[in-house]
């Protein structure tokens, strides 16, 4: 008799604050063996069956309000026990002596990635939302002034898309969604702090002195701004809510 448990990972991401899954397959009385989902959740999500460190436990989300981190919790929950379910029977099928931990990951891996074995079939990606997004600059004829304060809203997507780990869509976008990216533009300030080494030539042009946190240093590398952002107001971050319901 085999059972399939979930163990939630004691190494916690500096930068996401999550740990991943992994599964812990009982096969007989003395068989014990563990795989690497590649899926990570925040420890609060994983509620334990007794007060330990390394014991099984499960997925649990009580929050209905569907913010980014509760939304990929939700996924990861999904996709973990349609694992376990999958896996459970394949076990009952399967020779005994071929279920090792080779055999569990690449279980694992073909669920996750896809079985690298198989023909590839040529699919039509479907666009993304930021594809439109690049669309409508294309084609729109407005003023170089508007069109920077599309290009500002675009960059700010990206790092929230990016910070949060979301894949911002069409489907998924919602008000809880609109409201954490309005909290995410009043308070991208905070991740940004003061370079001790900076000089004093530069300390007094446009925030030079001021760099991103560990945490948030490769998302801004990757869409920075001119300049560093300062604290928003009430009129700024309207006026940009107000560009990004031109998609909605």
């Amino acid at each position: 008799m085999s059972t399939i448990l979930k163990i939630l990972s004691l190494k916690v991401s500096p930068v996401t604050g999550k740990s991943e899954v992994l599964l812990k397959l009982r096969y007989g009385r003395n068989f014990v063996i563990r795989a690497k989902t590649h899926l990570f959740i925040s420890p609060k999500y994983f509620v334990r069956k007794r007060v330990a460190v390394d014991v099984p436990g499960e997925i649990v989300i009580k929050s209905r309000y569907p913010t980014p981190e509760v939304v990929q919790a939700k996924e990861v929950r999904n996709k973990i026990e349609d694992m376990c379910r999958l896996f459970e029977d394949r076990i009952a099928g399967e020779n005994p002596e071929n279920i090792t931990l080779d055999w569990l990951q690449k279980q694992v891996d073909q669920y996750i990635y896809g079985d690298s074995s198989s023909p590839v079939v040529e699919v039509s990606k479907p666009k993304s939302f930021f594809d439109h997004f690049d669309d409508y600059l294309a084609v729109s004829q407005f003023s170089e002034s508007r069109r920077k304060h599309f290009l500002v809203l675009y960059r700010a997507l990206k790092r929230y898309a990016l910070y949060r780990h979301y894949e911002i869509s069409f489907d998924t976008f919602n008000p809880a969604i609109v409201a954490d990216f309005e909290r995410f533009l009043r308070n991208e300030h905070t991740l940004f702090v003061e370079d001790k080494k900076a000089s004093e030539k530069n300390t007094k042009q446009n925030g030079a002195n001021r760099i991103p946190v560990k945490k948030y240093r490769a998302v801004f590398d990757k869409f920075p701004e001119c300049r560093i952002p300062k604290q928003r107001g009430d009129n700024y971050i309207k006026g940009l809510l107000i560009i990004l319901r031109t998609f909605f």
